[in-house]
């Protein structure tokens, strides 16, 4: 009966130590890891190096190619008035500078 309560009372002191140990070392490991979390973010916050080489995005590797394909095809199949009223469509707009007459027809005529 005596051993049931040494084993007891040596339970309680290991699981008294083990949660001051806790509570006391949780604020320095939660302080460690916002500096790592800080960190890691600062990184995305600097501008590319010039030895870097940024990668482009799917839209302009694959679907700028094939719009400019299919921009091509469209001027060749449109009449020549057809690009000028465009243009003078977009500038009344004020998008003439962001889309070119092309990429507008063949837009266009994909939708």
């Amino acid at each position: 009966m005596q051993n049931i309560y040494f084993y007891v009372m040596l339970g309680s002191v290991f699981f008294s130590v083990f949660l001051v140990i806790l509570f006391a070392g949780l604020p320095k490991v939660v302080k460690a890891k916002d500096k790592k979390r800080i960190d890691k973010l600062s990184y995305y916050e600097m501008p590319y190096s010039k030895k870097e080489k940024k990668i482009p995005s799917f839209f302009e590797r694959m679907v700028l190619p094939v719009l400019g394909k299919i921009a091509g095809l469209t001027k060749n199949l449109s009449p020549s008035n057809i690009s000028e009223n465009t243009k003078r469509k977009l500038e009344l707009a004020g998008v003439y500078e962001r889309v070119s007459i092309d990429m507008y027809l063949a837009l266009k005529l994909l939708f």
